[in-house]
């Protein structure tokens, strides 16, 4: 019952579906069904403990992290900001945390897997026009945290990977098609956001997918065929975009981040301990960048946490993702030395993670996804898995 309600959460964090389902919002889903959930966790004994769970490196790293956006309320002028990140942060903290106690066998891995595919096909249904006008750039309904293209792509590359080990995996004749017609309508939607970080991203985990497989020649033409599918696709306007990653210089989306980068480093050199504060970004811009005007935020992770946690915060989202990198490899390695024959399946799920890792760790260095919801979730499967 508890896994179930896991499951659910993604719906209702992901989709928000009381924004068009009557009643929904009136029950506060959203806050009683995670507190319920953790509420269980907690004291259930099995499968895994909390005493196991709290001895888990990247639980370490996480309290390390809220013990940081709680220390930098000595520098924020907007204590409420700081407040309003605490309170998301910690959200998803115990999400990873119930994915780490729930998800502890490969069925239960999979399920993660299955609804995070679904939410964001569901997210795709719900604004047909990102496949049916894709020459356009829409914002994605009911999307929340992603309602913007950019982060609906972000997001996209992160499920990639756990579509395609669903792919794999498949038994039978209908599981494969279901994952690769999934697979698809993802990649196409990637595309359709014209999202240049999220092509970084995607091109990554396509680049990983083909740096670990033995069979290279395969691999790479599979990844030639969704090149191939991706470019028939695209819009003229999709090109565009993509040729401006090369001319920065003359684009102004790109000259506004790298002014927002410049702007976060200059945050954590006027206070390297604290930086500015959790959630200070945007207040601090215009401070930070006299000849911007308005609000902004730091459109990357690594400047973001850079700006407003200083530099702890930035040597410890680098951790994060190099611990669980390394962590991945290691176990696959001592697997494949373990057995004559190395566990594929295992393998498999190993580079999958690693994969949607790699796909937050490249697309995130364009957006502000610190405080959403993929980090945690990824680290939560790759504890449990």
């Amino acid at each position: 019952m508890i896994y179930l309600g896991l499951l659910f959460f993604f719906v209702l964090e992901y989709v928000r579906i009381g924004s068009f389902v009557p009643g929904v919002e009136a029950l506060h889903l959203n806050s009683v069904l995670p507190a319920a959930v953790f509420l269980g966790t907690v004291f259930a004994t099995r499968p895994v403990s909390n005493g196991d769970a709290l001895r888990e490196p990247n639980t370490k790293l996480f309290l390390l992290l809220l013990g940081l956006i709680v220390a930098s309320v000595v520098v924020a002028d907007l204590t409420m900001a700081v407040v309003e990140t605490l309170t998301m942060v910690l959200g998803y903290v115990l999400v990873y945390y119930v994915i780490l106690r729930q998800a502890t066998d490969l069925v239960r891995i999979k399920g993660v897997f299955a609804v995070m595919i679904f939410v964001h096909l569901a997210m795709i249904a719900l604004t047909p026009e990102l496949l049916t006008s894709p020459g356009q750039r829409h914002y994605v309904a009911y999307g929340t945290f992603l309602g913007d293209g950019n982060d609906f792509s972000l997001s996209i590359d992160v499920a990639m990977p756990l579509c395609l080990f669903l792919l794999s995996d498949a038994r039978k004749l209908s599981g494969k098609m279901l994952a690769g017609a999934s697979l698809l309508l993802l990649l196409l939607a990637v595309v359709a956001t014209q999202s240049r970080g999220g092509t970084l991203g995607l091109a990554a985990v396509g680049l990983y997918y083909w740096w670990k497989s033995p069979r290279k020649l395969a691999t790479g033409a599979g990844v030639i065929v969704a090149l191939v599918v991706a470019l028939a696709f695209a819009p003229q306007q999709y090109f565009q975009r993509m040729d401006t990653i090369s001319s920065y210089e003359t684009d102004g989306s790109a000259q506004g981040r790298i002014s927002a980068w410049k702007a976060g480093t200059a945050m954590m050199l006027s206070n390297p301990l604290f930086g500015v504060g959790a959630g200070q970004f945007p207040s601090n811009y215009t401070r930070f960048a006299p000849s911007e005007v308005g609000w902004k935020t730091a459109h990357s992770i690594y400047f973001l946490i850079l700006g407003e946690l200083g530099l702890p915060g930035f040597v410890l989202l680098l951790s994060i993702i190099f611990y669980n990198l390394a962590a991945n490899r290691r176990l696959a390695r001592r697997l494949s030395a373990e057995t004559a024959v190395p566990p594929t399946r295992s393998l498999r799920l190993l580079a999958a993670l690693s994969a949607s890792l790699i796909a937050f760790a490249v697309a995130g260095a364009f957006l502000s996804a610190l405080y959403y919801p993929h980090l945690y979730v990824v680290a939560g499967l790759l504890a449990a898995g």
